[in-house]
């Protein structure tokens, strides 16, 4: 990037777990990057609640970014807007610009080709496709790429995806936690290990094959939908102990 400025957004704040993000936050910080955790779903929480920002104070974070590394002649900043997809890319620019300039959809891909979008004389913006490098990732970075919804279905095994969700749930929320958050009725059995868990949100909900056993694909398919609208409450998947790729 040579001398160009990187602004790190943690975009959907309001589905991750606020000790995790400020965690994340400090620890980028302490590695010379810039960050910020925003949250941009209308209705969300207040512009700094928690740390977290608004679209508005967004807006004003990039604009002060832009402005001390614009060029003395005052020609205006160009900021391009990267990232995998289906992270919120358009949405941010959408915040930024302070109109809606780019089509914002909840499955990857939305976003065909380049698009600027002027958010003022002093500064525009670059809307790019999202792309993910071609690398070789195990398996449970498959399953948290198709749980924030880069990978198009078809492109991963629900099932394996929604055991992975369930015990991340148990490992950072407890068995206890978690059957209270998936609004299960423990009616005293062991409900440890994901696929538990997963037989009793089936039962819990009617997603039940005929014969009464257990549609574990349906299931599947209901608690990541569920995830991703923000179901299941606040929750981190990747824990900044882990350190990022940078």
């Amino acid at each position: 990037m040579g001398e160009r400025r990187r602004l790190l957004i943690l975009n959907k704040a309001d589905l991750a777990d606020p000790g995790e993000t400020a965690a994340w936050i400090g620890l980028l910080a302490g590695l010379g990057m810039d960050a910020l955790a925003v949250s941009l779903f209308p209705g969300g929480r207040p512009a700094r609640d928690g740390g977290i920002l608004s679209a508005r104070g967004l807006r004003s974070a990039v604009e002060r970014l832009a402005a001390s590394g614009r060029a003395p002649t005052g020609r205006a900043s160009k900021v391009a807007v990267l990232g995998i997809p289906n992270v919120g890319k358009s949405s941010v620019l959408n915040a930024v610009a302070g109109r809606r300039r780019a089509p914002t959809g909840a499955r990857p891909g939305v976003t065909r080709g380049r698009q600027w979008a002027v958010a003022s004389q002093h500064l525009w913006l670059l809307d790019l496709p999202g792309v993910l490098p071609p690398a070789p990732r195990n398996d449970a970075e498959l399953s948290i790429l198709a749980l924030i919804g880069a990978l198009p279905e078809g492109a991963y095994d629900p099932l394996e995806v929604a055991r992975f969700l369930l015990k991340a749930m148990q490992s950072r929320l407890g068995v206890s936690r978690a059957v209270t958050v998936l609004e299960i009725d423990p009616q005293g059995r062991d409900l440890r290990g994901p696929d538990a868990l997963l037989d009793a949100f089936a039962a819990r909900r009617g997603l039940l094959a005929p014969g009464g056993a257990v549609d574990a694909l349906r299931a599947s398919q209901a608690l990541l939908a569920a995830y991703r609208r923000g179901g299941l409450g606040p929750l981190t998947l990747e824990e900044s102990h882990a350190g990022p790729e940078v």
